[in-house]
């Protein structure tokens, strides 16, 4: 079974987004889909909240800090192999397995069709290449572009709003959210092991807030 993708929601405004001269505030939903968990927990996909404002400040010289990470000076990609929806980019800044990027400065017509997607990576040869599989389809085999990588916010709160009994934690040394069941009583909760979700998890109502310092 594939591993479930956790996907992120920024509310409307003004319920979801405030921006101060140094911090970036969302608040919205986090959705479970159905698969399997991976113990040490799940990333979301933040480049949809963070990827274009991140992209734009670049372009101004400026920069977006993350969690002791930065949105990363985009990876060149010196090559792409093209098998349907698989894209195989070679770099040799290569990401994490499991990380999202958002691609961008492909300038070949058949090519174009990839800026500013944003795909999981699924599989990693260090300091080579990365694969993604996304839902556009490209042509050809050759062009240069570059992606890049945003992990996860400075901190962040999560909890279910739905009363599920599951409790979900931002592990912020890497960016990922754990989740968390019953254990012993004077014990820590136990990580959810390894496997197929349930539904109480791929149904429940979960809420986070996360902040982002900038610079």
């Amino acid at each position: 079974m594939a591993t479930a993708l956790l996907t992120q929601t920024v509310y409307n405004p003004p319920y979801g987004t405030d921006f101060t001269a140094q911090r970036l505030y969302f608040h919205g939903s986090l959705s479970f889909g159905a698969g399997s968990y991976v113990t040490g927990g799940l990333m979301p996909n933040w480049n949809p909240t963070t990827g274009v404002r991140g992209t734009l400040q670049q372009a101004n010289g400026e920069n977006v800090l993350i969690s002791g990470f930065t949105v990363s000076s985009p990876a060149l990609i010196t090559a792409v192999t093209v098998t349907g929806t698989t894209i195989v980019s070679s770099t040799n800044a290569t990401p994490t397995l499991g990380q999202y990027v958002t691609f961008g400065g492909f300038t070949a017509s058949t090519l174009t069709a990839l800026n500013g997607i944003t795909a999981q990576v699924t599989a990693v040869t260090a300091g080579v290449s990365f694969t993604t599989v996304i839902t556009t389809t490209a042509t050809t085999t050759t062009g240069q572009g570059y992606a890049t990588t945003v992990i996860g916010p400075d901190t962040m709160w999560i909890q279910t709003v739905s009363g599920s009994g599951y409790q979900y934690s931002y592990n912020k040394l890497n960016g990922l959210v754990q989740i968390f069941t019953g254990a012993a009583a004077q014990s820590p909760l136990t990580e959810l092991a390894a496997g197929a979700l349930v539904a109480g998890i791929t149904g429940d109502v979960i809420e986070f807030e996360a902040e982002y310092v900038r610079q």
